[in-house]
């Protein structure tokens, strides 16, 4: 009989199973977890589509929803929003001065709101000389010229401010512009003529409460008055040049729906803030001053009303404040 050779079984390799049911067993688990693919791509919605890139420009004008973080008006009193019209005028030169329509009648708002508390007493206030400082004589007027005349609004509410080069003067509601020698360079206008061809009622209405400032640090001016009937658009022009003849970046703001009396602006390095008093008080607000320098869309916030007169502090000269320190203001019982 013939004997075959041994031959001795294969080892099996290490790692991987030598039982059949081990086998059989990864395969109906690889085979679940297959299927479970397949059925979650059925049955899954579709992710949705993403969301349009957040554009400054393409946001509707007026007040806006609150940005992320920041709880809604009701909770806060802090309102945003953005320039409801902007543009730009042609060089305020070539726009012949017209005289000023007659004098509108105009609403007058409440009496801000009274402090609750008790009134505290200035413990710095000077109330007289030291007796070892004789008092500084102040120096005689360079140039002294006859301003604009009354327009027959009561209160007239006179205002201006000077810069290298020129003086501004506005008085309800017109407004002149001289070298600083008291040579008239341009008007009397009214107010509105800043605003012409740029439509809505910072074009036809002639208000007034204006107010004049001369920014230092960027070299520019600023002209602003309000109108008197809904929805009470606040009117602001910022001058594209150190030139006030020139081109203006004109703006108009929907602010808050309310009557915004007594509107006053300041210069400050990180905005253009402004307060009005309102039937709760005085509400301040700060407007994005970097984008109307640049004649682009401006937003703005503003901040629950205080009670009294509230004035924003107005920069003047080349020494900055400390940064990100906020303006000072003032308020008391009175104008």
């Amino acid at each position: 009989m013939t004997r075959l050779p041994f031959v001795p079984a294969p080892t099996p390799r290490p790692g991987l199973p030598a039982a059949p049911w081990i086998r059989a067993a990864l395969t109906l688990v690889l085979a679940f977890l297959v299927l479970s693919r397949l059925a979650g791509e059925v049955t899954r919605a579709p992710d949705p589509a993403p969301a349009p890139a957040r554009s400054f420009l393409a946001q509707p004008a007026g007040p806006l929803a609150p940005p992320p973080g920041l709880a809604p008006p009701a909770a806060t009193g802090v309102r945003v929003g953005r320039s409801l019209q902007h543009d730009q005028s042609p060089p305020l030169h070539t726009l012949a001065p017209a005289v000023a329509p007659p004098r509108r009648s105009r609403p007058t708002a409440p009496e801000p709101a009274g402090g609750t508390g008790p009134l505290a007493s200035d413990p710095v206030v000077q109330r007289a000389f030291h007796p070892l400082a004789a008092p500084a004589t102040l120096p005689g007027l360079s140039h002294a010229w006859g301003g604009l005349a009354g327009t027959g609004y009561s209160p007239p509410d006179p205002n201006g401010d000077v810069g290298p080069q020129h003086y501004i003067q506005a008085v309800n509601a017109s407004f002149q512009i001289w070298t600083k020698s008291g040579v008239a360079l341009y008007g009397p206008a009214p107010l509105t003529i800043l605003w012409s061809s740029f439509g809505g009622d910072c074009a036809t209405r002639n208000d007034g409460d204006p107010v004049v400032l001369y920014d230092p640090l960027a070299d520019r001016w600023l002209i602003s008055q309000f109108t008197a009937v809904a929805p009470y658009t606040e009117c602001v022009a910022v001058s594209a040049t150190a030139d006030p003849l020139g081109v203006w970046h004109r703006y108009s703001f929907l602010l808050s729906g309310e009557f915004n009396d007594y509107p006053k602006f300041g210069g400050w390095p990180d905005g253009y803030y402004l307060t009005a008093n309102v039937a709760a008080g005085s509400r301040p607000f700060v407007f994005d001053r970097a984008a109307m320098l640049a004649g682009q869309p401006a937003g703005w916030q503003s901040f629950p009303p205080v009670s009294r007169y509230l004035l924003p502090a107005d920069l003047d000269g080349g020494l900055l404040p400390p940064p990100a320190r906020p303006p000072p203001s003032s308020n008391g019982a009175s104008r």
